[in-house]
C-alpha cells in the first residue's frame, strides 16, 4: 500500500514520454499530474486520488500453507487448499482460508504480521486444526 506520512495528500507528476506501470497497490490522497495522466494501475482504491484510471483487482482465494510464517510472505499462500506456494500476497478482495491443510502443528501455529499490512476480503478459519492465532 502507498499512503504518503499521515495520510497528507500527495502528488505524483508524470513527466512527457514517462510510461507508467502501476499494479497491485493499495493508493490514497494520491494525485497524478502532468501530460500523460489519466494514469491507470491495477489494484485497490482506499479513496482521495484523482488523475487515475483505477482497475480494481478480481480477487480470488488463497490458502494459507506451510505453518507458522508471516502473512506477507507469499511461500505461505496457495490458490488451492494444501497446493504450491507462491501466490501473490493478498488484497482487499481476496478471501483467505485457513484450514487442515495449512500445516500447524503444536509449535507452528502463529501467522505474524511482520512486514508491512495484512489485507484481506473475508477470513476464515472454520476448518483450521491445533488452534491457530493471529499475531
Amino acid at each position: 500500500m502507498y499512503r504518503p506520512y499521515g495520510n497528507a495528500p500527495a502528488t505524483l507528476n508524470f513527466a512527457s514520454g514517462a510510461v507508467a506501470n502501476v499494479g497491485n497497490v493499495y493508493m490514497q490522497n494520491m494525485t497524478a499530474t502532468g501530460p500523460i495522466t489519466p494514469v491507470a494501475f491495477n489494484g485497490a482504491n482506499a479513496g482521495g486520488n484523482t488523475g487515475w484510471t483505477i482497475s480494481a483487482a478480481a480477487g480470488g482465494s488463497r490458502y494459507w500453507i506451510g505453518g507458522s510464517g508471516d502473512w506477507n510472505d507469499a511461500a505461505h499462500w496457495s490458490t488451492t487448499s494444501g497446493g504450491a506456494s507462491g501466490a501473490c500476497i493478498l488484497t482487499v478482495y481476496d478471501n483467505v482460508f485457513f484450514d487442515a491443510n495449512s500445516g500447524f502443528t503444536g509449535a507452528s501455529k502463529t501467522v505474524t504480521i511482520n512486514n508491512g499490512n495484512a489485507y484481506s476480503r473475508n477470513l476464515n478459519w472454520a476448518n483450521a486444526t491445533n488452534a491457530p492465532c493471529l499475531g
